[in-house]
């Protein structure tokens, strides 16, 4: 085996500088009991924060606005010449950018549910969907810290920047394709961030024994040997 692989060293890596040690005396690598803890730990915080987000704070909903004219916008929708089929719309129509647009403003970048939605009856299913996907989001975030976590390092730190690009990914290519507005996507950038930072704190700290702080040796040791290249 290689020697300074995350998994090599010998007896001494296993004391010393492994993924998620917390003080030695772990095995090499991090035992599936720990991926599992953190996933189901980062996935409850994650859950937890963003109904938070959404349902108490104010944030989100100041970004959202009403039409005043929803009934005549209604009427536009579900005539039987428009067609309007469940998707998403852009208008005016450019081919984004190929073609001349038919007017110039207003610009309506929409998500159009053709069957309606009622929320009351579907909630309890989008709570599960939104709990399956915060659970994912926990494993693959346990992942990376059981990878890296073996360096050194915060794992508050590092889950934030994870963070950070998730929400870059998600949200700056409709603000700079389709002009979101900027107060929307911060929020939403932030929202992700927050997410991401308070699990993977959470995570590193009770599921893996890492300790929080930017010193190096945050998994217990001082100096991390045979791990992770060193």
């Amino acid at each position: 085996m290689e020697k300074g692989s995350c998994s090599a060293g010998g007896a001494e890596a296993a004391k010393t500088g492994s993924c998620g040690s917390g003080g030695g005396g772990v095995k090499q690598g991090c035992p599936i009991q720990k991926c599992l803890l953190a996933m189901v730990m980062g996935g409850v915080l994650m859950f937890v924060w963003f109904g938070v987000s959404w349902m108490v704070l104010p944030w989100h909903k100041s970004t959202l606005g009403s039409l005043k004219e929803e009934a005549a916008i209604q009427k536009v929708l579900t005539k039987p010449k428009a067609e309007t089929k469940s998707g998403v719309y852009i208008l005016p129509w450019s081919d984004m950018g190929k073609s001349e647009p038919k007017f110039e403003k207003p610009f309506v970048f929409m998500s159009v549910s053709a069957d309606g939605v009622d929320s009351k009856k579907v909630m309890n299913q989008r709570l599960l969907r939104g709990l399956f996907v915060c659970f994912f989001m926990a494993g693959l975030l346990a992942c990376l810290l059981s990878k890296t976590g073996c360096c050194g390092g915060c794992p508050a730190a590092f889950s934030l920047k994870v963070g950070l690009i998730a929400g870059l990914a998600s949200f700056m290519p409709s603000f700079i394709l389709f002009g979101f507005p900027l107060k929307y996507t911060l929020v939403g950038i932030a929202d992700c961030v927050i997410a991401f930072t308070v699990a993977g704190g959470a995570m590193g700290r009770f599921a893996y024994g890492m300790k929080l702080g930017c010193a190096k040796g945050s998994c217990g040791t001082s100096k991390p040997t045979g791990s992770c290249g060193a």
